[in-house]
């Protein structure tokens, strides 16, 4: 990561925002707890230097624990943009009605 990204705020909606929330909430409650689990039934294997099992469940733990980081920062980042505003601007988080 660059110093310019450890600057960068993210401009959400605040369904993009409860959005993100509620993965990281899944992430946190729901796919860490799975995965601890797979991993205990991968060590009651036996031998962890050849078990398949083994090393999947923990390549999807660092996947998951850095999913999580990567989801706290932007939301630690970010700042809930208006979509209901009645202008006639087009702007970020703006539906917007083409009519041809």
């Amino acid at each position: 990561m660059n110093m310019a990204d450890n600057k960068k705020v993210y401009q959400l909606t605040e369904e993009g925002k409860k959005d993100l929330e509620l993965q990281l909430d899944y992430l946190k409650n729901t796919a860490r707890k799975q995965n601890i689990i797979a991993i205990q039934d991968a060590m009651s294997q036996g031998d962890l230097s050849e078990n398949a099992d083994y090393s999947a469940a923990r390549e999807e733990q660092s996947r998951i624990a850095s999913e999580i980081a990567r989801l706290e920062d932007i939301l630690k980042r970010s700042k809930v943009i208006s979509n209901k505003d009645d202008t006639d601007v087009i702007s970020i988080g703006k539906r917007v009605r083409l009519l041809i």
